[in-house]
């Protein structure tokens, strides 16, 4: 049942409470009244609340109905007030309604009192339901603030511009310790209503590259209709921050879109993954020391081999009694000192940093070139086993870093056999299907590289297998071995993308899989080219060995290059000064006393900038190679020891300025 009105009556005549209560209920309101006749008694009735309406006499002995409006209104309780008087007068009415009161009657016509409270408690009602709207709207717009302000994201709100463009509406506090932080100190009420680019470059004092970027991010959010995410280093006057922005398109449309970037400051955390990839990096020199030690003893066997081959023939051809016999004595020896170039070229891999940067490595061409080292270092009792697939297994690799996991994980099988057994090696192309399996979780469906590196040895207990892969972990006696290298290969795959997985028994062996995702086929390096002869240019040669010097030379002439040769670089440098056009190249030794090949070069090109310079180098120096390549426009490297086709194709690619 619908509960009465409750009808407070300000009014000194029990009658008029009798007129107004009858009137009410013959308009059909089920009303509750009660009269009170003294400020006191109006006093303790307000304050008992609960009233729906009050009705007022203008004028009461001693208390008026001014005086009741009043106080009502001190309370702020919004009960509707009507005031009615038994005197006509135009005046009293407006002055009553000025004053603050719903409407104004006439107790000798009282026609209008049923309307005029239903109005004024209708209008009451949404008056309160407007106002707890708005308090719950401000308690929400608190709240927001707060989060607002006390989240660490950088949190940045921007609207549509008036004559199109943005606009800044807020920015939180994070944002202002953060620019703080680097020398820019911002109010958030300094951004509201500027336009964007104004605001970038003159408040948060963004560079010019960067508030293009920023520009750059809102068209392309705007666009797209969706998230757009970019990290970025902001360099500000007083120090910098990288920062990982979302640029995060709202509303319907162009016209009613805001967009909210919410940026998040992880320069912490990449100078973390800095330290750890420096650490990671040293980790795997270390190890690859390591494993070089490991492999001396048979590397100098097997080089050792090599010379007495080297030896013998170069006499045999001394000796030989006509040139035939001659000659094949030489392609014997040319064949075995190329065996001892590869194996060389092998150790100077694991035995010195690598140039970082990914390109396409054949996987099989990897185990080919690691079989030698292999062959040479391990156990005769041994039997290596190996099963390549014939393409399609090229992966994106740092070449060095795929050379020592897949030696960590052959050597790994090898030290498991120390009685001898079977060593098995396989390269294959396999197509992962979605789902991925949990234990290869990391990567993706598509064709995959798999190598697998299986033993016949001892195997491993449960226990061993989970710490497997933790760094300086090993079964081995102390002083044999730093528990580097199955941790090294973990870093390594998973730095490239990959996944491995491990099966093993105790007693029965183990099994390494590794998972890389393959690249197309078209990425392959090219392959070697002939020989081109030169065309009677004339090449400055600098070594300081004069047997390679005289070598050189004479593989020149041979190609059709003249040259001009000095095992002293000051004493090429002046010759070179003397007449700069005369000499189509240079090919200069890396590492000569007083004066290496990179500082000759860059002597040299003060007098010609396009000169095409070619640097050999027997032992790669990193940083040295930085610079040659980034001081030399027209240059390229030649490892040595080189064949006469290397130098041709190096020095044709020179003189043509094809780097």
């Amino acid at each position: 049942m619908k509960s009465p009105l409750r009808v407070l009556l300000v009014e000194d005549n029990p009658d008029d409470e009798v007129l107004v209560a009858r009137e009410l209920r013959r308009g059909g309101l089920s009303v509750a009244t009660e009269r009170v006749e003294t400020r006191s008694a109006y006093d303790a009735a307000l304050c008992r609340g609960g009233w729906d309406v009050i009705i007022a006499d203008y004028a009461l002995p001693a208390f008026s109905g001014l005086e009741a409006l009043e106080l009502l209104q001190a309370r702020g309780d919004g009960v509707p007030f009507l005031l009615v008087s038994g005197t006509v007068g135009e005046q009293i009415a407006v002055e009553s309604l000025q004053a603050g009161a719903d409407d104004y009657l006439l107790k000798q016509n009282l026609i209008r009192l049923v309307p005029a409270v239903t109005r004024a408690v209708r209008e009451a009602a949404e008056r309160r339901r407007r106002r707890a709207a708005e308090r719950a709207l401000e308690e929400n717009r608190a709240q927001l603030s707060l989060i607002h302000n006390s989240v660490s994201d950088l949190l940045l709100l921007l609207v549509p511009g008036p004559g199109g463009g943005w606009r800044y509406a807020s920015v939180n506090r994070a944002l202002v310790r953060t620019l703080a932080g680097c020398g820019v100190e911002v109010e958030p009420g300094e951004v509201v209503g500027r336009e964007a680019g104004d605001v970038e470059a003159n408040l948060f004092r963004f560079d010019a590259a960067t508030a293009e970027c920023f520009a750059e991010l809102r068209d392309r959010a705007l666009a797209a209709g969706a998230p757009v995410t970019a990290e970025r280093e902001i360099r500000l006057p007083g120090g910098s921050f990288v920062g990982e922005f979302t640029f995060i398109p709202t509303g319907e449309g162009a016209a009613g879109a805001h967009l909210l970037i919410d940026g998040r400051d992880v320069t912490a955390q990449r100078r973390a993954e800095e330290r750890d990839a420096r650490a990671r990096d040293q980790m795997i020199r270390s190890q690859r020391l390591e494993a070089l030690g490991t492999l001396a003893g048979g590397i100098a066997h097997d080089f050792n081999n090599l010379l007495a081959g080297i030896f013998g023939f170069a006499e045999l051809a001394q000796s030989a009694d006509d040139l035939g016999a001659a000659r094949e004595h030489c392609g014997q020896l040319v064949r075995v000192a190329t065996r001892a170039r590869e194996l060389i070229a092998q150790v100077l891999a694991f035995a010195r940093p690598q140039p970082d940067g990914r390109e396409p490595v054949s996987l099989p061409a990897v185990v080919r070139e690691l079989l030698p080292l292999m062959r040479a270092s391990f156990s005769k009792g041994i039997a290596i086993e190996v099963r390549l697939a014939e393409s399609g297994a090229l992966v994106s690799a740092d070449g060095g870093q795929l050379h020592q996991a897949v030696l960590n994980l052959c050597t790994n099988a090898a030290q498991a056999m120390p009685r001898g057994g079977r060593l098995s090696v396989r390269v294959e192309v396999v197509d992962l299907a979605d789902p991925v399996p949990a234990d290869l979780c990391p990567l993706s469906p598509g064709p995959h590289a798999k190598l697998t590196v299986a033993d016949t040895g001892t195997g491993m207990t449960p226990d061993t297998l989970r710490r497997a892969f933790e760094p300086f972990f090993t079964t081995k006696p102390v002083g044999q071995g730093t528990g580097l290298g199955l941790s090294v290969v973990h870093g390594i795959v998973c730095a490239h993308r990959g996944a491995i997985r491990v099966t093993t028994e105790p007693g029965a062996g183990t099994t390494f899989e590794v998972y890389l995702p393959v690249v197309p086929s078209g990425g392959a390096p090219p392959g070697p080219v002939g020989a081109v002869a030169g065309r009677g240019e004339r090449v400055l040669v600098v070594d300081d060995d004069p047997a390679l010097a005289d070598m050189t030379a004479q593989m020149l002439a041979h190609l059709g290059y003249v040259s001009s040769t000095f095992t002293d670089p000051v004493a090429a440098g002046a010759a070179f000064a003397a007449n700069p056009a005369a000499f189509a190249a240079v090919l200069t030794d890396d590492r000569m006393p007083g004066r290496s090949g990179v500082e000759l070069a860059r002597g040299l090109m003060e007098y010609r900038p396009d000169l095409p310079v070619v640097l050999t180098v027997a032992a790669p120096d990193r940083d040295a190679l930085v610079t040659f390549r980034r001081a030399v426009r027209a240059g390229s490297v030649l490892p040595k020891p080189f064949t006469r086709d290397q130098l041709a194709d190096a020095l044709d690619r020179a003189v043509r300025h094809e780097r």
